[in-house]
């Protein structure tokens, strides 16, 4: 049952970065899209994703988030 909430909270936070990337709430968007995707098993998917927010967003509070949320998640970087 958690494992489907997880999923319905990915697929709701990228749709909700996808049809808005430039949007003030698309860093936290794809932050937590990043952290869905590791809660439902696809931890490389999830790496890639908030190493995405940093990218597109440094500076910002998600970007660093993301980057705390990576080494605890082990993503090479």
């Amino acid at each position: 049952a958690e494992l489907e909430l997880w999923s319905a909270a990915a697929r709701s936070f990228l749709q909700s970065f996808s049809s808005a990337p430039d949007s003030d709430l698309a860093p936290q968007a794809l932050f937590r899209l990043g952290i869905s995707l590791d809660r439902i098993g696809q931890r490389e998917e999830a790496c890639l994703t908030l190493n995405e927010v940093g990218l597109r967003y440094p500076g910002s509070g998600p970007a660093e988030s993301a980057a705390d949320e990576m080494s605890v998640l082990g993503c090479a970087s």
